[in-house]
């Protein structure tokens, strides 16, 4: 199975919302996570969010996976449970950019999320 592309990379100068993506045969499975971080200011933090919602347009009023600050480029993987959430059937990132100080040059990152079965990421990786 393709990774899902939770949020294309993209140069971003703002926070914001990535699109809204439907899981489908991937609903109420694990997920594994790579975000991908290919540019960052110096003096400044990516905080990513994860939002789940079952129709598209109630996200709730907290994300399910709140992911640790990055500072600096390079690849991370996160688990995401959602055996527990059968009936979430869309996902979508909400990004914060922001500096450590007033004098910190304007914000910029370039990121992209993918998404894709947990056991298929095990798989590819043994094999």
């Amino acid at each position: 199975m393709m990774p899902i592309l939770l949020f294309p990379e993209e140069m971003v100068t703002e926070s914001g919302f990535g699109p809204v993506v439907e899981l489908k045969e991937t609903a109420g499975t694990p997920l594994r996570l790579t975000i991908s971080i290919n540019r960052m200011m110096e003096q400044q933090t990516l905080d990513l969010s994860i939002w789940g919602s079952s129709d598209g347009e109630d996200w709730g009023s907290e994300p399910i996976l709140q992911l640790p600050h990055r500072y600096y480029c390079g690849t991370y993987h996160h688990m995401l449970d959602l055996s527990g959430r059968s009936g979430m059937r869309y996902l979508r990132i909400e990004y914060r950019l922001r500096g450590w100080c007033t004098e910190a040059p304007p914000p910029l990152s370039s990121f992209e999320v993918l998404a894709e079965p947990a056991m298929a990421a095990v798989m590819a990786a043994a094999g």
